[in-house]
């Protein structure tokens, strides 16, 4: 990802991501020559650099009758990010008042996009159960969620729940290698994933335009309950193929190296008593 685009995801606009940019590269230029560079009128280029110091992301200093600009430091990045955080902290009691009490017992949410995908997998934190199955793995949530939300992977990882993966065919092995949870497969082809948790179902596809449908009702839950259980007694357990040294992760390599020494070690150690064992009776 390029600098510019990942300055626009910080809350910065495409010209102000520019001129911003231009600072930080180059110290102590003048407006026009920041224009120059970052490729912006220079009228408005004045306005941004305005706008940036405002936000605490750039300063100035005048020196002689030219006004210098100086980038701030970066960290100042996250000051929009904590006034929106306070801001909607706040905000949310007012919103809960206004909302209408409903009814727990079932409700139907539907989540669409990368965003939505993020807030739909945030749901299975916490849950003592989860299961999964339909689709193969490729590009479905737990490829989205990897990319762009990979936090929530850690947490899934280390909450002790209990997991069950029944997927379709072919198998992505890469997912199974990386999610070290009991998987079976079904001889069939769904681009369609069904996960149950404990109090919910959810029913998610990926693809260009992703999306899951949530489903929170106790005689759905159950009776998902039952058909993933039938099916899971039919599916042919999955055994994971052995990663081979090309694709194991800098720390397994290493692991694997220390290992390999020590088992060196000990069979050196082994010779060498035999050889003093024999070498003793003969004396």
């Amino acid at each position: 990802m390029q600098l510019l685009e990942k300055l626009r995801k910080a809350d910065l606009t495409g010209n102000e991501a520019k001129v911003y940019s231009v600072l930080l590269r180059y110290t102590g230029l003048s407006g026009g020559d920041i224009a120059r560079k970052a490729r912006v009128d220079r009228a408005l280029t004045y306005s941004l650099l305005n706008t940036l110091v405002d936000k605490g992301l750039a300063s100035f200093a005048i020196k002689g009758t030219t006004k210098r600009f100086y980038a701030a430091d970066p960290s100042n990045l996250l000051n929009s990010v904590k006034e929106k955080e306070h801001h909607i902290t706040q905000l949310i009691p007012e919103l809960l008042a206004i909302q209408p009490q409903q009814s727990h017992e079932q409700t139907v949410v539907v989540f669409e996009g990368i965003e939505g995908m993020k807030s739909y997998a945030k749901l299975f934190v916490g849950s003592k159960k989860i299961y999964s199955f339909g689709g193969t793995g490729k590009g479905g949530l737990y490829s989205i969620i990897k990319t762009h939300a990979p936090h929530l992977i850690r947490i899934l990882r280390k909450q002790k729940s209990k997991v069950k993966i029944l997927l379709a065919s072919p198998v992505d092995q890469q997912l199974v290698q990386e999610w070290n949870e009991p998987v079976r497969v079904l001889p069939a082809s769904s681009p369609v994933t069904t996960v149950i948790a404990d109090d919910f179902v959810g029913i998610h596809a990926g693809g260009d335009k992703p999306f899951a449908i949530l489903m929170k009702n106790t005689e759905i839950v159950q009776g998902y309950l039952s058909y993933f259980t039938f099916l899971w007694k039919q599916a042919t357990p999955l055994k994971k193929t052995t990663r081979s040294s090309s694709t194991r992760s800098p720390r397994a390599k290493r692991r694997a190296s220390v290992q390999t020494k020590r088992r060196r070690v000990r069979s050196r150690l082994r010779v060498s008593r035999s050889q003093s064992s024999r070498a003793h009776r003969h004396t």
